[in-house]
């Protein structure tokens, strides 16, 4: 009676059956079932004190999955007490004995296991109870799970040299596995994070030709726009343009001219904005500068410092804000820039932009308000 109480989830019937039959039992196994189910019943009727009493009665000292299953409903009975040291105690014991059958249930009680020691502050621990589990498995396939585990910890730390080390021979295998764009996306932001933009962008490019069903697409797919666009250089284009701006040195009166290609150059090909500010602003002050030409491309210079600078949103705002007023400059001197309409669609792009931030910060205040 006390099983069907308890699959109807009738608990306090479960534990007055439970409770009222263990007193008869003489068979040690039927004995230590009925403590443990008596257990479950105080434990879904939340609780959990009296649940860890009976846990404590169960000895199951020859099935080994038994002891995981009673460790783990101990250890969630103190977790449920915030007694989160004794919870973490409970799972040590068995997680030292490597001898232990890796079976589905194992790992995944040992992934909750470590992520209990990080929101615990025990970082640490959890990266080197991770290097135990994979150290003691032999096939790569059944590793992957945990380094990726590995890496998702190493990554808050900013260990990305370790997170590469960790990931690099799994592009090596030749056998198809789960979870491979999710390596591919690791060793891109991995590279990101250490200013390796040529093989970031390589990993990104992967993901995105290889992986498009990935849930990792998007983030890919921005990333690499971003570091087409910032970072990565196409040398012949820059050292060509370079070559023919001296050529016009030979024979150009026009200092101002001279700037504006530096700065073009710098902004285009080089992509290096703040160089490209400086010539930029040079060319503005020197005599017969084409002033229109030289606000538009001052203006595309602060959206892509802006761009850069999207996570911090003082920064952003002032750079939004002069690209605004560089485009409308260029408008206002229209007779002396090359591309008027960009000119313009690029003042109306800077104003939505810049008016999105304000909206995003109003929105922000009235959550706070709220909560």
């Amino acid at each position: 009676m006390g099983k069907i109480y308890l699959r109807e989830g009738s608990y306090s019937s479960a534990e007055q059956n439970f409770s009222k039959g263990i007193s008869g039992i003489k068979d040690s196994l039927l004995l230590q079932e009925a403590y443990m189910l008596l257990g479950d019943a105080y434990f879904l009727d939340n609780k959990y004190s009296q649940a860890l009493n009976e846990y404590n009665k169960v000895n199951y000292s020859k099935k080994k999955d038994y002891l995981l299953r009673l460790a783990y409903k101990k250890a969630v009975s103190y977790k449920k007490q915030n007694l989160n040291d004794k919870a973490i105690n409970e799972l040590d014991f068995y997680f030292s004995d490597n001898s232990n059958e890796r079976d589905a249930l194992y790992m995944q009680i040992f992934n909750i296991y470590v992520d209990w020691l990080q929101e615990n502050g025990q970082s640490q621990k959890a990266v080197s109870k991770l290097y135990e589990q994979i150290s003691a498995l032999k096939n790569p396939a059944e590793k992957l799970p945990l380094t990726i585990h590995l890496v998702k910890i190493l990554a808050k730390s900013n260990q990305w040299r370790e997170i590469i080390r960790e990931l690099q021979p799994y592009l090596l295998m030749q056998e198809k596995y789960a979870d491979r764009d999710e390596v591919v996306y690791y060793l891109a932001v991995a590279n990101k994070n250490i200013e390796h933009f040529e093989e970031s962008a390589y990993f990104f490019k992967m993901l995105v030709e290889e992986f498009a069903s990935s849930a990792y697409y998007e983030k890919a797919l921005e990333n690499l726009t971003m570091l087409q666009d910032n970072y990565i250089l196409d040398q012949k284009q820059a050292v060509l343009k370079l070559a023919n701006l001296i050529g016009k040195m030979v024979n150009e009166k026009n200092p101002a001219l001279l700037q504006l290609e530096l700065g073009k150059i710098y902004y285009s090909d080089l992509k290096d904005y703040e160089n490209a500010e400086k010539q930029l602003l040079n060319a503005l002050n020197a005599p017969d500068a084409p002033v229109g030409d030289v606000y538009l491309y001052l203006g595309k210079v602060y959206e892509k410092l802006a761009e850069m600078n999207i996570d911090n949103a003082a920064v952003f705002n002032d750079d939004i804000n002069k690209a605004k007023e560089n485009f409308k400059e260029a408008v206002k001197n229209i007779s002396t820039c090359s591309r008027p309409d960009e000119a313009s669609w690029l003042m109306v792009k800077a104003s939505s932009s810049a008016d999105t931030v304000s909206v995003d910060k109003q929105k922000k205040y009235i959550e706070m308000l709220i909560q």
